[in-house]
């Protein structure tokens, strides 16, 4: 089963996720901000971080640079309010990117594309 970490302080989008993602299939783990995100990543290795940008203490773009040194294999997609373009700018490198107003349909989409690929 693939795992998913999402990442992101809002508990009702958390929820919103982990309903969704649970019924396509997926394990979801959940962390409210980066220090929590980082505790579980020593834990586990999760096929995809789901990572918000806005966070509380350590942001997203930085919670991003830790992960890219410290968990290479793991994929990850910047989900935030900003529009897709907007999160390049903010964390280059991701293996995807969603603006969180395009819906979790498009979200699943492009996290089953990102683990085809």
């Amino acid at each position: 089963m693939k795992s998913i970490l999402v990442v992101d302080d809002e508990r009702p989008m958390r929820a919103v996720y982990k309903e969704a993602l649970e019924a396509e299939g997926f394990q979801v783990l959940e962390a409210q901000d980066a220090i929590q995100a980082n505790e579980v990543l020593k834990k586990t290795t999760p096929d995809i971080v789901l990572l918000d940008l806005r966070l509380p203490g350590v942001d997203g773009s930085t919670m991003f640079d830790v992960i890219s040194l410290f968990h290479k294999q793991v994929k990850v997609i910047v989900n935030s309010v900003f529009p897709v373009d907007e999160q390049q700018k903010f964390v280059t490198g991701a293996a995807g990117y969603n603006d969180k107003g395009e819906g979790v349909a498009v979200l699943i989409q492009k996290i089953k594309e990102l683990l085809d690929a």
